[in-house]
């Protein structure tokens, strides 16, 4: 197996640095500066711009992510019952799943912010299921209260026995 990359190798101070500089667009060899200038042997050019392709498109994943989830929060505010809704539970679902793993598959750790954010986005997750069952068995009731209203109707305009009415009544509820 491989030797983890210099970048991997750096202290967390410095890896958050150089973060904040990639995602501000600095360039690569002012970022080079910067990383001498606090003190640390910067990564060579070449480990900073493979770094730099990855982190380009972690953040083009998790812009898309984003924009996705804002469309799908407003689809999920107007029917939180909807295939929208139970949608977007599902892809979050998938992505938390594919960054844990890909994470782990990368030998990096996850940190006690990472794993905080996991443990909100499982929460947040349960509460959107829970919604979703929540307004199904709403609809569920509406319907079962309209039917039985509409059936009552039925069942006093016929002239049904109160046995008739019984019978029907228990195999609408079934």
């Amino acid at each position: 197996m491989s030797r983890p990359s210099t970048i991997k190798r750096l202290p967390p101070e410095i890896k958050k640095e150089l973060d904040r500089l990639l995602e501000s667009g600095v360039p690569i060899h002012e970022i080079r500066s910067s990383l001498q200038n606090i003190g640390t042997t910067p990564p060579s050019k070449s480990a900073i711009g493979r770094y730099k392709q990855n982190f380009d498109q972690q953040m083009q994943r998790l812009r898309l992510s984003r924009e996705l989830a804002s469309t799908w929060v407003r689809n999920f505010q107007d029917d939180p019952g909807g295939e929208a809704a139970k949608l977007t539970v599902e892809t979050l679902e998938n992505l938390a799943m594919h960054a844990s793993s890909a994470l782990l598959e990368d030998g990096g750790e996850i940190d006690t912010g990472g794993l905080a954010v996991l443990a909100r986005a499982a929460k947040d997750l349960s509460l959107a299921r829970r919604t979703i069952v929540d307004a199904e068995e709403k609809v569920r009731a509406k319907i079962l209260k309209e039917t039985s209203e509409k059936m009552d109707r039925v069942i006093q305009s016929q002239g049904l026995s109160t046995d008739v009415a019984a019978a029907i009544r228990e195999a609408m509820t079934q």
